[in-house]
C-alpha cells in the first residue's frame, strides 16, 4: 500500500511539472467552465501552460485565473469552480459538469475535476495546486 502511494505521489508530481513546463507544451492548455443554476454559457478559466506573467495564467496569482479571490479562479475555495460544493467545480468530488481542459483550436484534452466517475480523460486539479 505504501509503495502504491509513493508511485501515485510521484506520478502526481511529474504530471505537474509537464503540464506546467512550456518547454513541453506546444500549444497552451486553456480551462472552460460552465455556468451554474442550468444557465447556458460557458466561462474561461485561464490557461494552464502560459507564462506566470500572462494575464490569463493560472501561475499569475495577481491575475484573475491565478488568485484565490477572484470570482473566475479555480483556487478560490468559495467561488464556483473552486469550491467543494459547486455542481460546475474542479474540486466537487461529485460534481457533474466539470471544467474542461481545451488546446488552443478547441480539441478535448479532459476533464479537470476530483471527481473519478466521470468518464474520459480526468486529470486531477491538484497537480496544479487547486482544492487544497
Amino acid at each position: 500500500m505504501k509503495i502504491h502511494k509513493k508511485l501515485s505521489f510521484f506520478s502526481l508530481l511529474s504530471s505537474f511539472f509537464l503540464l506546467v513546463d512550456n518547454s513541453f507544451a506546444e500549444s497552451p492548455l486553456l480551462i472552460y467552465g460552465s455556468l451554474e443554476n442550468g444557465r447556458r454559457g460557458i466561462v474561461f478559466l485561464g490557461c494552464i501552460n502560459c507564462n506566470k506573467f500572462d494575464d490569463n495564467s493560472l501561475s499569475n496569482r495577481f491575475g484573475d485565473f491565478g488568485s484565490r479571490f477572484s470570482d473566475t479562479s479555480i483556487y478560490n475555495r468559495f467561488g464556483n469552480w473552486g469550491s467543494k460544493f459547486s455542481d460546475v467545480s474542479a474540486c466537487n468530488p461529485r460534481a457533474t459538469n466539470p471544467p474542461i481542459i481545451v488546446d488552443e483550436e478547441g480539441n478535448f484534452q479532459g476533464y479537470l475535476t476530483l471527481n473519478r466517475r466521470i468518464s474520459g480523460i480526468v486529470i486531477d486539479p491538484r497537480i496544479i495546486g487547486a482544492c487544497q
